[in-house]
């Protein structure tokens, strides 16, 4: 069931957006639901909650990618979109700085497009020198039912 946020509402969401993500989101003018779990403006899934984290959807980094990027290869491409968390071999370049417990958009190598929203396992640093294991943990996927539209 929608409800729409009052003000007070999206003053705490923008606050909280900007503290985790360090972006500036804007809600001004805009109608902003809370389906469930799912944070909606202006009919456009844009956030979801999500074991306690807030998540950007793909679509919303579709438009405008904020989060730091994990590029992968084309053999793990079909596995990351199916929701399998990212193994290291399949990684192809981390953005610097990348914290343990962060979140990410896993892109492909090729195209830099947003394959999926995933919290990082390990700081980056370590990961570049592991030869195999988990790396990032897969929250969000093109294929989910966040991205067909289904889940609410």
């Amino acid at each position: 069931m929608k409800k729409q946020l009052r003000k007070g509402e999206l003053d705490e969401l923008s606050k909280e957006i900007q503290r985790v993500f360090g972006v500036a989101q804007c809600f001004a003018g805009k109608k902003v639901e809370l389906d469930e779990h799912v944070i909606i403006a202006d009919g456009e899934q844009v956030f979801i909650k999500k074991n306690g984290l807030l998540l950007p959807t793909l679509r919303s980094l579709h438009k405008n990618c904020f989060l730091k990027k994990v590029s992968v290869d084309k053999g793990a491409i079909p596995f990351v979109c199916k929701g399998a968390d990212v193994m290291r071999p399949g990684i192809v370049t981390f953005d610097a700085g990348i914290q343990k417990d962060e979140l990410v958009a896993v892109v492909d190598a090729v195209h830099q497009k947003p394959l999926a929203v995933g919290k990082m396992m390990m700081g980056a640093q370590d990961a570049q020198v592991l030869d195999k294991g988990k790396v990032i943990e897969n929250l969000h996927f093109v294929g989910d039912t966040y991205w067909k539209g289904e889940a609410t």
